[in-house]
């Protein structure tokens, strides 16, 4: 963090407790809970908050800025809040899944093993209950600031690839008693019978397309947030943040022309999502042509939930490169950016002049 702070960097930081979850994990494991919907039970909503009251803790020590990612539960969020209301330099963000899902997604399949529900972890898990997305909806998180900014986590692993969600059985070597490592068919095969460990599971779900249209969906056309809220902590705050502003995030004469268009709300019929829809580039759509598996569940964790819009427009630097469902762009239409230091800088200067409060010293 000091080497952060002398630097002008803004430190991210994962904030879960690693003891904690180490420890939970042994203690699950010993009454054979292992299967991947477990995987919420080994960190619940205190792992985060700790680290969190812990990483300001550390962090005021020398006013270094912070940047908390993917935060998901209130009592984290109420962390932030509290040093954001003394002027410390901290900043959140917090993404679509912690708005959305919650335990209960965990335990959607119902094979005799449950492992598809390994396409559903991530860390830290959703929220144990649909109260938890009021509260960063409403009184904790997006409306009143604290989070400052909105963004998705996109971290996908294929199903069909022994490097990714398999891993949870592949590396579990109760699972793999007797069992030989497999690719392709063999590998789903075996992933339909074994119920694998949810330790070994690689961490992540895909979410950069579905980001802005479940925030529009659940905020913006709930009344939630307003239009003012839904461009800050999607659009001009990241690019405060990252040090990119005006150039980004500004609709105004002399920025980039980076402008996202929606449909009028009452010309727009609303639909239920499925994986076939999206562009990213896990399972599904690619897997159904080479081979007819048991693969019967979506890749995306928003499959069949309805959406109220869409982007209808996409334009980068002046070029359409999206429209009305079709993408328009091509490689090389991105441009490399030299970022600079933080536009929110290191917090209020009157909470960093008393050495006997933090190490001004250094």
């Amino acid at each position: 963090m000091l080497a952060s702070q002398k630097n002008e960097i803004t430190t991210m930081i994962h904030a879960e407790n690693g003891d904690m979850i180490q420890w939970l994990t042994e203690k699950l494991e010993t009454k054979g809970m292992v299967a991947p919907h477990y995987h919420a039970l080994s960190r619940p909503p205190v792992v985060e908050m700790e680290a969190t009251n812990r990483a300001i803790a550390l962090a005021g020590l020398i006013k270094n800025p912070i940047l908390f990612v993917h935060i998901g539960p209130p009592l984290a969020a109420s962390n932030v809040r509290h040093a954001q209301t003394q002027g410390m330099p901290v900043y959140a963000e917090t993404c679509p899944q912690y708005l959305n899902l919650t335990y209960d997604d965990l335990q959607k399949s119902h094979s005799p093993t449950c492992f598809e529900n390994s396409k559903h972890v991530c860390s830290p898990s959703p929220p144990p209950g649909t109260s938890d997305h009021d509260e960063l909806y409403m009184r904790s998180g997006l409306q009143n600031g604290t989070f400052t900014i909105f963004s998705s986590d996109h971290c996908p692993f294929r199903y069909d690839h022994p490097h990714g969600k398999p891993s949870g059985v592949l590396e579990d070597h109760v699972s793999m008693e007797g069992e030989q490592a497999c690719e392709g068919e063999a590998l789903q095969n075996l992933v339909s019978r074994k119920s694998g460990a949810f330790r070994f599971i690689p961490n992540g779900i895909p979410g950069v397309e579905t980001r802005l249209p479940l925030l529009y969906t659940g905020g913006l056309a709930t009344g939630r947030i307003t239009p003012q809220k839904f461009v800050e902590i999607s659009s001009t705050n990241p690019a405060k943040l990252y040090g990119l502003y005006p150039k980004k995030g500004a609709l105004m004469p002399g920025p980039d022309a980076d402008i996202v268009i929606w449909h009028p709300d009452k010309q727009f019929e609303p639909f239920s999502l499925t994986n076939t829809m999206l562009h990213h580039n896990v399972d599904c759509k690619f897997f159904f042509r080479l081979v007819a598996i048991r693969l019967t569940k979506s890749d995306t964790p928003y499959e069949g939930k309805k959406f109220v819009n869409w982007p209808r427009y996409t334009i980068l630097r002046g070029k359409v490169i999206w429209a009305h469902g079709e993408l328009k762009g091509k490689p090389y239409d991105g441009e490399y950016l030299r970022r600079g230091p933080s536009y929110f800088g290191t917090g209020l200067k009157s909470c960093r002049t008393d050495s006997r409060r933090t190490a001004t010293w250094l």
